[in-house]
């Protein structure tokens, strides 16, 4: 009798948990649309406020990208800490607050100075995805959330799919026009969060918030199981390599293959499509036939060959065929990021986030300085040999390491949850 009673108080309260899922998925993908509007017309941008050619405003696109990564770095454990002590959907809202103020101070701006400010507040509150990462822990099982983290890579790759090409659509009527665009994406973002997003976080797995977690970098120093700290050394990599990837493509785009903004947001935007099919209908066939560790270095090797391919394109054909090789480094780290989620307890979701979204900060710093400079160093006019795909081979030679650390974590510590079997991740 007392299983029957319980039986519809469950089944409300997992139709509450999908509700909430599937706001938080749209918010993320108007927060993710928004965003990859402006990066086929941020580099252009740079060059027109600056008066620079590509190979010089490639320095100050990578100096753009570090401030908002140094930003996140410095902030985002706090933020995913503060998530643990007063919820995650009031940091949630704030962050897309930050957002539109972001997006309007930079389609004001008229110096690098201005544009650098609005990157450093963006990054200061940019810990989003760490906040919608606590927020699926808190409302999926432990089994459940490699699937899960999948949906929400999907659902960023969903907005990187239509930003690209709406954004470079959008500048047809401006250079600044993509800017306040994403500030009126961002304003609806904010009110379907405020109006419809609930909170999920349980008042008995809040943690009260102390004056340490203020530290930024007391997430290195924080005791974590050794699988936890080997993935992080991981997915560290694999953000480094994106991170480098990122600030040099659209200028790669342009000076190796002779592409405009158009072009170039198309291309993203078919990276994005192959990475969201990956994600919803890969993962799961993937997981339950050959085993997380098989799928998670697996993946990273094909992640590493898609460099090795784009550093050597000169042509669309070869860019367009190795989508299907880049969309497995998504698919690798759904699966450790689910490995890492589960290997903490539910008071703990936030702290983790947190500290993988500063991990992630440190790695775009340094990924999109020294990817910058290495493009800057082997385009500029006096470079022997010139060779704008430079960056993409550090970039393989990163995932490489990345290879090197999730294998000990996924074969060493891990054996039963990880191994080359299948385990209780369900299709997504």
């Amino acid at each position: 009798m007392t299983d029957q009673a319980n039986a519809p108080a469950e089944s409300e309260a997992t139709g509450r948990a999908k509700s909430a899922r599937l706001v938080l998925l749209g918010t993320v993908f108007l927060d993710t649309l928004g965003f990859t509007m402006l990066l086929p017309i941020t580099p252009r941008l740079v060059e027109q406020i600056g008066n620079a050619s590509p190979s010089v405003a490639a320095g100050s696109v990578g100096l753009l990208v570090a401030t908002y990564s140094a930003a996140l770095l410095l902030f985002a454990p706090a933020m995913g800490r503060l998530s643990d002590a007063v919820g995650r959907r009031p940091i949630l809202l704030l962050t897309l607050v930050a957002a539109v103020v972001d997006y309007i101070i930079s389609g004001l701006a008229n110096s690098l100075l201005v544009l650098f400010f609005a990157r450093f507040l963006a990054g200061a509150t940019g810990g989003n995805y760490a906040v919608a990462a606590s927020y699926l822990a808190d409302t999926t099982p432990e089994s459940d959330r490699g699937a899960a983290f999948a949906q929400l890579g999907a659902s960023m790759a969903l907005g990187l799919i239509f930003g690209p090409v709406f954004g470079g659509a959008v500048a047809e009527l401006g250079l600044r026009a993509p800017f306040w665009a994403a500030a009126m994406l961002a304003g609806l973002n904010l009110a379907m969060g405020f109006i419809f997003l609930p909170e999920t976080l349980k008042a008995a797995n809040r943690r009260p918030f102390r004056a340490t977690a203020l530290n930024p970098f007391a997430w290195l120093a924080a005791s974590r199981p050794p699988i936890v700290n080997w993935l992080f050394s991981g997915l560290f990599l694999v953000q480094f390599s994106r991170a480098a990837m990122q600030v040099t493509f659209a200028l790669f785009a342009q000076l190796a293959l002779g592409w405009g903004g158009l072009q170039t947001g198309l291309a993203i935007t078919v990276f994005g499509f192959v990475v969201v099919g990956a994600q919803a209908f890969g993962i799961g066939f993937l997981v339950s036939r050959y085993g997380e560790r098989a799928v998670v270095l697996g993946g990273l090797a094909g992640f590493a060959l898609s460099f090795v391919g784009l550093a050597f394109a000169r042509d669309a054909f070869p860019v367009y065929a190795l989508a299907a090789l880049f969309s497995l480094g998504s698919i690798a780290e759904a699966v450790a990021q689910g490995v890492v989620s589960r290997s903490v307890s539910a008071d703990q979701q936030g702290e983790i986030q947190g500290a993988l979204a500063g991990i992630n900060g440190l790695a775009w710093i340094i990924g999109s300085v020294l990817g910058a400079s290495l493009f800057q160093a082997f385009t500029g006019a006096s470079a022997r040999p010139n060779f704008p795909g430079a960056t993409f081979l550090l970039c393989a030679l990163a995932v490489i390491g990345a290879i090197a650390s999730c294998w000990i974590a996924l074969r060493r510590y891990a054996p039963t949850v990880a191994s080359d079997v299948p385990n209780q991740t369900p299709a997504a």
